[in-house]
């Protein structure tokens, strides 16, 4: 993963997400301690307890890759960046 993330600049986002996938601890949600729709608690409690609540270890995660930074690194590569002109040209030809 650090590879490719060092070559390509490309890194995936770690978000909190209930067990469920009821819904993901994000925005307006991030805050909150249990998921809105299931109730279920969005850290393990086991080691919520263990460690007096020090330690808040998500029971369940989601990675997520922005966008943008996969376009710039496509436009990046001269092959992939002329495969991306393929449509601006065909749409010309019409």
């Amino acid at each position: 993963k650090r590879i490719l993330a060092n070559l390509s600049g490309v890194t995936s986002v770690v978000r909190d997400m209930c067990v469920n996938s009821c819904a993901a601890f994000v925005g307006p949600l991030s805050t909150f301690d249990a998921c809105p729709e299931c109730s279920e608690p969005r850290y393990d409690q086991v080691k919520l307890q263990r460690t007096n609540g020090r330690i808040k270890q998500p029971r369940a995660v989601f990675h997520t890759i922005p966008i943008a930074p996969q376009l710039q690194a496509l436009w990046r590569h001269p092959e992939t960046a002329e495969k991306m002109r393929d449509r601006e040209k065909r749409t010309q030809q019409l």
